[in-house]
Parts: C-alpha cells; sequence; structure tokens
C-alpha cells in the first residue's frame, strides 16, 4: 500500500472506529441507564471521570513520544527510534505504579463527595478496578506512539474498533444476564488487557528494527521526554478543567442524578471533538517530519489545507447537534432527558470555534512549540472551572456548559491565533482571511441542509439518520469546488483509498512522509 493509501486509509479508519464507537454507545447508554438507573449511571459516570485524571500521571509522554519518534524517523534514525521507546517503556511502569497508588487515595477519600455508604462502598470497588486496568495497561501507549509516529493510523485503528465490539457485545450480555455495575469494570480491564496484547503485537510487525532493551535507556532521552511533556501535561490539565470537571460540579451542587443528564451533552461534545482528532490527528507526525525537513514553505500549504478541512468538518457537526440535537436527545433517552439540549447548544458553539484550529494545535505540539499555549490554555481551564461554580446557582446545567463555553471562545478567537502566526510566520489576516473564507463559503453550503431540517426534521431516529446522510450529500459537493483549490482537490483525490485524481502533483504530505 502506497504512504498516501496509508494515510487515507487510517484517516477513513479512524473515523469509522469513533462512528462505530458513537453508534454502540449511543444505542447502549439508554439500555444501561434502564438497566442500573440514574444514580448508578451516574455514579458510573463519576468513576470514568475520575478515571480521565489519571491522564495527568502520564506526564505528558504520550505526545512526547510520538512527537520524538516522529523526528527520528523523519532522520532516519533507527536506533534513536529504540533509546526512546526503551526509555519510555521504562518510564510507564513508573507511571503504572502511580495509578496504582493513585486508585487507592481516591477511594479512600470518596467519602468527602459522596453521602451515602451504599454509594461509597460501590465507588469505592469501582475506582480500585478502574486504577488496575488503567496500570497495567498504560505501557501500551508506547506502542501506540510507534503505530501512530510511523502513520499506521490504520492498524491502532482497526484495533480500537474490535476492542470497541468486543466491549460492547461483553457489557450487552453481562446486564442481559443480570449482572450489575460491577460486571462493567471488570470487562473494561479484561478488554484492555486484550487491546495491549494485539497493540504490541502489531507493533513489532510493523517496526521489524524494534528492540526494547533496558541498556537503551537513557536519561538524556528521558530529560528530553520530560521537558516536552511537562508542557503538554499543563495543557490536558486545562483539557480536564474544561470538560471533566464539569461532572464534579453538576453532582456537588445539583445532584449525582444530574449527573446523567449533563452526560448526554457532554457525551455528544466529546463525541464531536474525538471526530476532529480522527479526522485530522495524522498531521502531527508529518508537521514533526516536515519540520526535520526543515520545509516551512510546506509546513504552511499543510495548515492552510487542514485548516479549511477543520472548518468545514467541524461547521457542519455543529449544524447538525444544532438542528438535530433536540429531537435526536428524545427518540435516543427520551423527554424527560431535554434539558441536556441547552447546555449541548452552548458547548457546540464553542466547541466548533475551537476546532476550527485543530490543524494549528496539531502544528503545535507537532513542532514542539506548545508551550505559550500550554499556559493560556491552563489559564481558560481555571477560567472554566470558576465561571462553572458561579454560573451553576444561578443556570443550572446551562451555567456549568457556560462556564465553559466562554473563556473558550476567547482563547480561541483571539489568543490562540496570534500565538499560531507568531510561530508559523504567518500574517494575522493571512490566517484569518483562510479561515473566514472557509467560514462563509461553508456556511452557505448549509444553507439547503437548513431548508431541509425545517421540512423533514422529527424525533424518529431513522427520519434523522436518512435527514443527515441527505444534507452531507448536499453539503460536500459545494464544499470540494468552492473551498478547495485545485491543487487541495488533487491531494484529497491522493489520499482516498478509490483514486479521484490522477494527478501525479507533488504535495507536502508526499515530501513528509518520503
Amino acid at each position: 500500500m502506497s504512504i498516501h493509501r496509508q494515510i487515507g486509509v487510517g484517516s477513513i479508519l479512524r473515523v469509522l472506529a469513533l462512528a462505530t464507537s458513537t453508534g454502540i454507545a449511543l444505542r447502549l447508554t439508554p439500555f444501561v441507564v434502564h438497566i442500573l438507573g440514574d444514580r448508578n449511571y451516574g455514579l458510573w459516570t463519576l468513576v470514568s471521570t475520575v478515571g480521565t485524571y489519571y491522564a495527568l500521571l502520564d506526564l505528558g509522554l504520550s505526545s512526547a513520544v510520538t512527537r520524538h519518534i516522529a523526528g527520528a524517523l523523519g532522520n532516519r534514525e533507527k536506533q534513536e527510534v529504540n533509546r526512546i521507546a526503551s526509555t519510555a517503556l521504562a518510564m510507564y511502569l513508573v507511571v503504572g505504579v502511580l495509578v496504582f497508588v493513585a486508585s487507592a487515595i481516591v477511594a479512600s477519600l470518596s467519602a468527602c463527595f459522596l453521602h451515602t455508604p451504599a454509594e461509597i462502598g460501590i465507588f469505592r470497588r469501582l475506582v480500585l478496578i478502574a486504577g488496575a486496568s488503567t496500570g497495567l495497561t498504560v505501557p501500551v501507549r508506547v506502542f501506540v506512539g510507534l503505530l501512530n509516529a510511523n502513520l499506521r493510523f490504520d492498524i491502532s485503528a482497526g484495533l480500537d474498533i474490535m476492542a470497541v465490539l468486543l466491549r460492547a457485545i461483553l457489557t450487552y450480555l453481562s446486564l442481559k444476564a443480570g449482572s450489575g455495575i460491577m460486571a462493567l469494570a471488570w470487562i473494561v480491564l479484561a478488554v484492555a488487557l486484550v487491546s495491549l496484547a494485539g497493540t504490541v503485537a502489531c507493533s513489532y510487525r510493523v517496526v521489524s528494527t524494534l528492540r526494547l532493551n533496558v541498556d537503551h535507556f537513557q536519561w538524556d532521552v528521558a530529560k528530553r521526554l520530560i521537558s516536552y511533556g511537562s508542557i503538554s501535561l499543563a495543557a490536558q490539565l486545562a483539557d480536564l478543567l474544561r470538560f471533566q470537571v464539569d461532572a464534579l460540579v453538576v453532582a456537588g451542587f445539583i445532584g449525582v442524578a444530574a449527573v446523567t443528564h449533563y452526560n448526554i451533552a457532554g457525551a455528544l461534545a466529546q463525541y464531536f471533538i474525538s471526530l476532529m482528532l480522527a479526522a485530522t490527528g495524522f498531521l502531527g507526525p508529518i508537521f514533526s517530519r516536515l519540520q526535520a525537513a526543515n520545509d516551512s514553505k510546506r509546513m504552511r500549504e499543510t495548515l492552510h489545507l487542514g485548516s479549511k478541512v477543520s472548518v468545514a468538518l467541524a461547521n457542519f457537526v455543529c449544524f447538525g447537534l444544532l438542528a438535530w440535537g433536540r429531537p435526536f436527545i428524545v427518540c435516543w433517552m427520551g423527554t424527560p432527558y431535554l434539558d441536556a439540549y441547552p447546555p449541548l447548544a452552548a458547548l457546540a458553539l464553542g466547541l466548533t470555534v475551537a476546532l476550527w484550529q485543530t490543524s494549528s494545535l496539531q502544528l503545535l505540539y507537532g513542532t514542539s512549540k506548545h508551550g505559550i499555549f500550554a499556559i493560556f490554555n491552563s489559564a481558560e481551564g481555571l477560567a472554566n472551572l470558576i465561571l462553572s461554580l458561579l454560573l451553576v446557582h444561578r443556570f443550572g446545567l446551562l451555567g456549568v456548559a457556560l462556564g465553559t463555553m466562554i473563556p473558550m471562545l476567547i482563547t480561541k478567537l483571539l489568543v490562540q491565533p496570534w500565538y499560531v502566526c507568531r510561530t508559523t510566520g504567518l500574517s494575522v489576516i493571512e490566517y484569518y482571511g483562510v479561515l473566514g473564507k472557509t467560514l462563509t463559503r461553508t456556511i452557505a453550503a448549509l444553507l439547503l441542509p437548513a431548508g431541509l431540517t425545517l421540512h423533514f426534521s422529527e424525533p424518529k431516529l431513522g427520519a434523522l439518520l436518512w435527514l443527515a446522510m441527505a444534507s452531507l450529500c448536499c453539503f460536500v459537493p459545494v464544499v470540494y469546488f468552492f473551498v478547495f483549490n485545485r491543487a487541495e482537490r488533487e491531494l484529497i483525490g491522493s489520499i482516498m483509498p478509490i483514486r479521484l485524481s490522477q494527478s501525479g502533483r507533488s504535495t507536502a504530505i508526499a515530501e513528509a512522509v518520503k
């Protein structure tokens, strides 16, 4: 398979993996909520939220491993790949131990935010099992980093699809047989171990020269990984404050049952983020390789193309959440959960502006220039927490979402574009010009889908699915021919599994992966 097809297949499989995960989650969630009840499902959501905080113990190593291995591959340094992977694996083993310790601490403090003995007991056991799952499988991130740095997103996506399907089947069968919430935790652990084994095996097959050895551990490599990762950690902390602390605020000020309602909006927002990362996440390693080749011209070309894709995709998804969110919630969860729509609308608007710039964020991480970004991202996360605490009293669930949206709009509309332009050497006018033209044309492309929605939208899953497909068919051709120029259309065609273009024109991505 050519490198172009490999990238195209990988991107499609990443989106397919997300679609599979999303479709299964949407199908299973009402079933799980019905079996467990709002309170138990709220506890499960809290455990999942706490589990995301374990990402802080990663110390930003995941992004550091991918970044440095991609750079080593760009310089054809095979031994450096072994040194980076061996050093990272040793560091991850330490992280695994820290996760076990953190789980024990969280379990011991559960009485601080839960009030009944039954809830406290269940929560403690769930947290310990979740900690074991994360602690035992955290070394897999080294091998995921190896696959991503080699642009083998197709393999990692395929493994994700298999894990999602296996977890869904086991979850359904377990709850159908009468098992309770504890069975869900054991299923997550078992599937994670299976996924770990598959990822390790595939990594050794892709990187035939991979040799993990304690003798390859080097302190200078560890320092480089920590230096890069510590900055990524600050950005991750901000993301946790923006998206994961909301459930704790809702539980503390409104109630555990309300977490289930807010989680509907939060889950759809997370699917939005995941879709954007699945579609454009391959750009980070490409930017790393272009930097190693000192090719700033092609970096800017790739950034412009990625920005157009990000704006077009984000605008369509935002339109869908706003236009079809209310009827979808009705047919998915039922009318009693319609209070999730206002926070969903607020989160969708804020995220759309943020996700316009997914490609620029990939550039910052891919070129190790994300330090200032981490600072203002952290400030945004802190502002999010403060505003959520202030607004929850007056606006309830909507107030928590507004606390996330307002700082995000300010940061992503003003601060991040300025920093990206300063980093890449672009003029601010040129950068906003690309975003502005794409925004205007994609909004025009949404006029026909808006008309279809006014006439055919109804709270039936089949009708909404057909409406979404029809809207997409109307939207894509307009964007393809009026947003992207000829060279960009040739590049898009070259990475599709089915050839859309016969041109052999040299492109930024082609040069990056040679």
